[in-house]
């Protein structure tokens, strides 16, 4: 894999980590950051002293990283993580010597972004019959239709507004054939007098 940071050695043993994302669904002025929770195997190889998070936007390229000292959990939070972000994270144990292991498994989470406010958006739908997405809001609401097969790159498919009874529709022509994920979110408009 590469990285912005040079491993000096490899030691034996191998890191296994996984992790939990832990997001607060309440929609506030002041609504608390996501967090990463990140736990690990601790390494069988004696004198540990240390362990490195690294992580970064790209698979394998890990622009970031924290010493979390002899434990085997760390978490992420704001300012190192951001709503909306996906994230790529790894692992090291680093002995008395300062000689650091290969990085872990490769931990891949998707932040989500902040929720809608309550009742905004109460489902979005794709039949690929048709290739139309559709869904229920708030009535006379502009929306934005965005498509995405892994959850980084968003595709902007074009925006809709919903009926008086909160009911949207847009054709999406270009839908893949596998899979795809929507998202619909919305801009203050409101076209009501």
């Amino acid at each position: 894999m590469n990285s912005n940071f040079t491993k000096k050695c490899v030691m034996s043993g191998l890191l296994i980590i996984s992790g939990l994302i832990s997001v607060n669904a309440q929609l506030t002025p002041n609504n608390p950051p996501a967090t990463i929770d990140i736990y690990w195997n601790a390494s069988p190889s004696e004198n540990i002293t240390n362990y490195w998070i690294y992580y970064g936007d790209s698979t394998g390229y890990y622009t970031n990283k924290i010493a979390v000292g002899n434990t085997t959990s760390a978490t992420l939070a704001s300012p190192l993580i951001v709503r909306g972000s996906v994230y790529y994270i790894a692992a090291t144990a680093q002995d008395i010597n300062g000689l650091e292991s290969e990085f872990s498994n490769e931990l891949i989470i998707s932040v989500p972004g902040l929720p809608l406010p309550p009742g905004q958006l109460r489902n979005i739908a794709f039949n690929p019959l048709t290739q139309t997405i559709s869904g229920w809001g708030i009535d006379d609401q502009l929306y934005n239709i965005e498509r995405t097969s892994d959850f980084y790159e968003w595709t902007y498919i074009g925006n809709t507004i919903s009926d008086d009874i909160g009911y949207f529709f847009l054709q999406d022509p270009t839908a893949p054939e596998n899979y795809a994920f929507y998202r619909a979110y919305t801009l203050t408009f409101n076209n009501k007098s």
